[in-house]
């Protein structure tokens, strides 16, 4: 067969699973990072930290990836700083509140609102991030 071999397959199977696990550390670097940021880089003294760290450790993340972005959160490395920011919004009688992280606050905002703006899409909007995007 013409085309077709083993390592072909295996070679695109893990690049999607490398894919996935590089999204899912990404997400819990950033948790890290926050949690780092606002209640300081001690896990014994920062409970918000050691759940990350103990949500990272479950999906593998290696430890010196955890201990670069403390690092990072708390000066010590090199790279913009991350920030917890709260949106809140009183619309027809409904109050929202949503917790994001990001890099440059007026980006975030400026989705949020946008987001918020669409009516169709308003009713999507809710606290947990899974469940807040668009349906397709």
């Amino acid at each position: 067969m013409s085309g077709h071999s083993k390592w072909s397959q295996i070679k695109r199977q893990k690049g999607a699973a490398d894919v996935k696990r590089g999204n899912q550390f990404t997400k819990m670097a950033r948790e890290i990072m926050v949690a780092a940021r606002e209640g300081g880089p001690s896990p014994e003294a920062n409970f918000r930290l050691r759940l990350a760290i103990d949500r990272a450790r479950g999906v593998n993340m290696p430890k010196d990836s955890i201990q670069r972005a403390i690092e990072r959160a708390t000066g010590g490395g090199e790279g913009t700083q991350l920030e917890s920011v709260v949106y809140e919004l009183n619309r027809e009688g409904a109050s929202i509140a949503r917790e994001a992280g990001c890099f440059v606050g007026d980006h975030t905002g400026a989705g949020f609102r946008y987001n918020l703006a669409r009516p169709s899409q308003a009713s999507l909007i809710c606290a947990t991030p899974a469940l807040a995007r668009p349906a397709a």
